[in-house]
């Protein structure tokens, strides 16, 4: 089952972080229900605590932060609406780990970390088809760690190992873009910036810098950027498994990590700080 909410007032990026994580853990846990609910169900949304709306406004490019004085906040005040989407099932149509869903025209794609797999329904959770190549073959792929619908040609774009596997909105395999020699590391997160270029976010790899910007036409990183903590990159494994560090929000792509209070906006020529959380003492250095 799907729970997809619309939200009508601004939403401060962590607690956006944290509506988003509690949403999928939902669906995660509702995709693998086999009671079917005949009627999509929509929750028109009152607010429970008076006063709970919570908003962190970017001051001076930074956003404090008093960590000592917390706010009550309802889910509620963000959403105008929630609707509960019943998914198809069968046998042979089962979500196991919702990693990542896209909605776009008029359809759901549901990325399944458990069998590396694309599922797709459309607006009323019939499922059209899914997505599941696994091998070393023409079209096919060992692993998956992100998917991103590609503005700029309409495909299905997959990372795995590095590697960038393109399909259409139907599902058939366009082609494979084969990870540059020169690139820091294999990608975990990956978004197109325009049509020849990706801004790629590189895990476990000892090369510290992990943003690589990706040219497709010439087949080369053209630019690494945000070197990492050197105590971080070698000691310590930053997951990525459970969020992407990319986020667009009014046209713009940001990228940010849990362990740096800066977030930066992603230009097609570098990384450029947009703002900073201040928590004041309680800030890492």
């Amino acid at each position: 089952m799907i729970i997809y909410a619309i939200y009508h007032k601004p939403i401060g990026h962590q607690n956006l972080i944290k509506i988003i994580f509690i949403i999928f853990s939902l669906v995660s846990v509702s995709c693998n229900k086999t009671k079917q609910v005949k009627v999509t169900e929509v929750k028109e949304i009152v607010p429970l605590i008076e006063d709970s709306y919570v908003y962190y406004p970017v001051k001076d490019n930074q956003i404090k932060v008093n960590l000592n004085k917390p706010q009550k906040a309802s889910l509620f005040d963000y959403f105008s609406h929630i609707e509960l989407i019943p998914l198809e099932t069968s046998d042979n149509i089962l979500i196991g780990y919702c990693e990542e869903i896209i909605h776009y025209q008029n359809r759901y794609y549901i990325f399944d970390r458990n069998s590396l797999s694309i599922h797709v329904f459309d607006d009323t959770g019939k499922f059209i088809f899914k997505i599941s190549k696994h091998g070393q073959g023409p079209g096919e792929y060992i692993d998956i760690t992100s998917m991103i619908i590609n503005p700029f040609t309409g495909n299905i774009d997959l990372t795995g190992l590095g590697n960038i596997y393109s399909y259409d909105l139907s599902g058939k395999y366009i082609k494979t873009l084969f990870r540059p020699e020169n690139s820091s590391g294999y990608y975990w997160n990956f978004i197109p910036v325009n049509a020849n270029l990706y801004v790629c976010y590189v895990g476990m790899s000892l090369d510290p810098y992990k943003i690589n910007y990706y040219d497709v036409g010439k087949n080369t990183i053209i630019r690494k950027e945000y070197e990492d903590d050197i105590l971080l990159n070698t000691y310590f494994f930053v997951s990525t498994n459970s969020h992407t560090p990319f986020y667009e929000y009014h046209g713009k792509w940001y990228f940010y990590r849990f362990v740096d209070n800066t977030t930066y906006e992603v230009g097609t020529d570098s990384l450029k700080p947009a703002y900073t959380w201040n928590f004041g003492k309680l800030n890492y250095d």
